[in-house]
């Protein structure tokens, strides 16, 4: 009898375990993939993953730490001419992280599939508050109709402008180099099929050879479809003139507008956009954004700690930052200090910048 009873109980731990594996559990840093509790992507092993689960595309996923590469060439996410074409259709929450220092290139591509970016093909999905830092996307010279976003090669489908999508929060910091003479691109996306951006900007340093015919903006390659698609949005046009090359259907765009170098790096642009910055009230109280620490760059996102003592990250020193000091003491630092845990470190910076301004 009890030797029955632990075979029977051996085989539902074995049927139980079977059944998490499917749907994901264990190949990630967490989570069940449903929107009160999303797969946890803390590492780069997590994204791989990600990109390798194609039965996952319909989940939703969270960004728990920033993601470096390493200069590491990755594919994309998603894959537009397969059969049957694989969308990424769930969601994924950035929460004020950044990935940075990847490298993709149209070389690795498996045949016939033309779509590059951090995903090749996005159909109804949500992407909030991400970052990318630090990338360079190469399409070899021979390559025809290659589409080219950082953050998404295609939103929606063409040419009917189904199921769109929403990109909000993000931005691109990159370079694409591209030896081709037709195709499409953007510093953030390629082609969008009827999906919102909202509150997006791209930095993206894009090369093409002289007379390309290319279809390029800094911001999108081209925007089809009805309604305000792209909105609050901004572009480095000392890197490229353009925002958006082609604008197909009505009122495709509102409040976009190219910024100089030295206007990307002030608030005041920004946030006359509505965008939701520390240390005001008036666009929202989450602070989504704020400018780098002793100025130098674009708006970063809220988990991008670029000043000494904030491991609170919320841009200032105060007894905010002391009060993780000692609720998190030995913990994990978050990936802001060097060591990886709350200690002495982190101890030390927080009185030396003591009481710095938000």
């Amino acid at each position: 009898m009890d030797k029955n009873r632990s075979n029977v109980r051996f085989g539902f731990i074995v049927v139980y375990v079977a059944v998490l594996a499917g749907l994901g559990w264990g190949q990630y840093s967490g989570g069940m993939g449903t929107e009160g509790d999303p797969f946890r992507i803390g590492t780069v092993a997590d994204w791989i993953a990600l990109g390798e689960n194609t039965g996952d595309y319909d989940k939703h996923f969270i960004l728990t730490a920033h993601l470096d590469f390493g200069g590491a060439e990755i594919g994309p996410v998603g894959r537009y001419f397969s059969e049957p074409a694989m969308p990424f259709t769930g969601a994924l929450d950035g929460d004020g992280y950044v990935l940075k220092n990847f490298k993709m290139s149209n070389q690795n591509l498996a045949e016939p599939e033309t779509h590059l970016g951090l995903f090749a093909y996005l159909d109804g999905a949500v992407i909030q508050n991400l970052g990318l830092v630090d990338f360079e996307i190469v399409v070899n010279p021979a390559a025809r109709n290659v589409l080219v976003g950082g953050l998404a090669a295609t939103i929606g489908e063409y040419p009917y402008q189904t199921h769109g999508g929403l990109i909000e929060n993000c931005y691109a910091a990159g370079t694409i180099v591209t030896g081709y003479t037709y195709g499409t691109l953007g510093g953030l996306v390629g082609i969008n099929n009827g999906g919102e951006i909202k509150r997006c900007y791209s930095d993206c340093d894009i090369w093409m050879p002289e007379g390309a015919t290319a279809s390029a903006g800094a911001l999108a390659g081209s925007v089809y479809g009805d309604g305000l698609l792209v909105r609050e949005s901004f572009w480095n046009r000392d890197k490229f003139e353009t925002g958006i090359k082609n604008v197909i259907g009505l009122h495709a765009g509102k409040d976009i507008a190219g910024l100089s170098s030295e206007l990307m790096q002030e608030r005041g642009p920004f946030a006359a956009k509505g965008w939701d910055f520390v240390g005001e009230a008036a666009n929202g109280i989450r602070g989504i954004w704020h400018m780098p620490w002793g100025g130098g760059g674009a708006p970063m996102l809220w988990n991008q700690k670029d000043i000494p003592g904030d491991v609170a990250g919320a841009y200032g020193v105060d007894l905010i930052d002391y009060g993780y000091l000692a609720l998190n003491w030995l913990g994990d630092d978050g990936g802001y200090g060097g060591d990886g845990i709350v200690d002495l470190d982190e101890l030390a910076l927080t009185a030396e910048n003591w009481l710095a301004p938000r």
